[in-house]
C-alpha cells in the first residue's frame, strides 16, 4: 500500500475549500440532509473516492477551487474540471436513457475538452474518481 502524499485532515480541508469555491456547500448539505441511508452511503462513497485521490496526490484543488485530476495510468496529462455551464449539462441530452457511463463520458468530455476515447480507456480506479467529481458537481 502506497503512503499518502497528503494528510487526511488536509484532504478534508481541500474538499471543503472545493465545495465553497464552486458554490456547492449548501446544495450538498441539503442533499445529504434529505437523503435516506442508501443515498447517504452512495454520497459517502463518492466523497471517499474524492478524498482518497487527494490523499494519494492524483487530485488537487487549484487556487480557484477547481479539481485537477491526474489519472494514474494515462500519459494524457492532468484533467481540469472548471465550474460547469449549461453546455456541460446539455452534452448528455443525446445519450440514451439509462446509459449512465455513456452520459458520464459525454459530459466529462465536453466539460474538460478531453477526448471520449481517452476517458473510455481510463483505468477503473481513475474513472471512479471522475465519477465522484461528476456526482459532487451535480448532486
Amino acid at each position: 500500500m502506497a503512503q499518502d502524499v497528503v494528510a487526511a485532515d488536509v484532504a478534508e480541508a481541500e474538499f471543503e475549500r472545493f465545495l465553497e469555491a464552486m458554490g456547492l456547500t449548501r446544495r450538498i448539505q441539503s442533499k445529504v440532509a434529505r437523503s435516506d441511508a442508501e443515498d447517504r452511503r452512495a454520497f459517502d462513497d463518492m466523497k471517499f473516492r474524492f478524498l482518497d485521490a487527494i490523499q494519494d496526490g492524483r487530485l488537487t484543488i487549484d487556487a480557484l477551487g477547481q479539481p485537477v485530476f491526474t489519472p494514474s495510468g494515462d500519459a494524457g496529462g492532468p484533467i481540469m474540471f472548471t465550474e460547469p455551464t449549461g453546455a456541460t449539462r446539455k452534452a448528455t441530452d443525446q445519450a440514451k436513457q439509462g446509459h449512465n457511463v455513456e452520459k458520464t463520458i459525454l459530459l466529462v468530455s465536453k466539460w474538460t475538452n478531453v477526448l471520449q476515447s481517452r476517458l473510455e480507456k481510463m483505468k477503473e480506479r481513475d474513472f471512479a474518481v471522475i465519477e465522484a467529481i461528476v456526482v459532487l458537481f451535480f448532486p
